[in-house]
């Protein structure tokens, strides 16, 4: 079954959680969910937020927020004149055959049942068996997912930055497996969010200290201006595993 219209009425529990939903979002977001526009709907007896929010960061707390009590997400960040799925997957694919960190994975493009294969495994990395791995890209309705498999946790969460800096992505559902197996960490957090800030090229990632405890992380040091502060923060918070962003950067421009 699908979603249908909310019913207080004929589902006591989804009516209680669909007021803890929209109280939860209210905190995480500093928005009114009835003004701003949100939708909310039952499924199988879960309330389902639908609606789009201004930001990535209100986005990601959100989801935060909905899945700590169970309710299910359908949000999305808006995108202004999203050109259609076409455009945002090749712009996503595009970043992961540009990107040198990915230089060794095959990427097939997905649209609906047809794969197009845009990038096989380098016969030199094969050759000598050299950690790789493949990615699916597809799009659908804006929502950006990767599938496949990544040699590291810090490589699966590049990829999910990497789909976020398309600015075409309404949503990122990031199903990579990571192969071998790595055992997730404060360390490991950590070591992926440096990595997405010394990938991010708009940013001096070597002024920028990191550190994790619990989904929670600090960005401590100096960056030219404030706009390099909030562009820091936002990278963080594209980062999966994360649930806090304390940016303390200074600005020193």
């Amino acid at each position: 079954m699908g979603a249908t219209p909310f019913d207080p009425r004929a589902d006591a529990a989804a009516a209680s959680q669909l007021i803890r939903a929209k109280a939860a979002l209210g905190r995480a977001t500093g928005i009114d969910p009835d003004r701003a526009g949100l939708r909310f709907t039952t499924e199988h007896g879960h309330a389902v937020a639908h609606g789009e929010l201004p930001d990535l960061a209100r986005r990601r707390r959100a989801a935060i927020a909905l899945a700590d009590i169970g309710a299910i997400d359908q949000l999305r960040v808006v995108v202004p004149d999203w050109p259609g799925d076409g455009p945002t997957a090749n712009r996503v694919a595009r970043a992961f055959e540009e990107n040198i960190d990915f230089r060794n994975c095959a990427l097939t493009l997905v649209n609906g049942g047809t794969r197009t294969p845009l990038r096989e495994t380098p016969a030199i990395a094969a050759e000598a068996d050299y950690p790789s791995g493949e990615i699916d890209i597809g799009s659908a309705d804006g929502v950006v997912t990767l599938r496949g498999r990544v040699i590291s946790l810090s490589h699966k969460r590049l990829a999910t930055a990497l789909a976020w800096w398309s600015g075409l992505a309404r949503d990122v559902v990031n199903e990579l497996a990571v192969d071998p197996p790595e055992v997730d960490n404060d360390a490991e957090l950590a070591e992926a969010l440096k990595l997405v800030l010394e990938t991010d090229p708009l940013l001096p990632a070597d002024t920028i200290a990191v550190s994790a405890h619990d989904g929670a992380v600090r960005l401590a040091g100096q960056v030219p201006t404030e706009a390099d502060a909030r562009r820091a923060e936002c990278d963080a918070w594209m980062v999966d595993g994360v649930r806090e962003v304390d940016c303390r950067l200074v600005a020193i421009g």
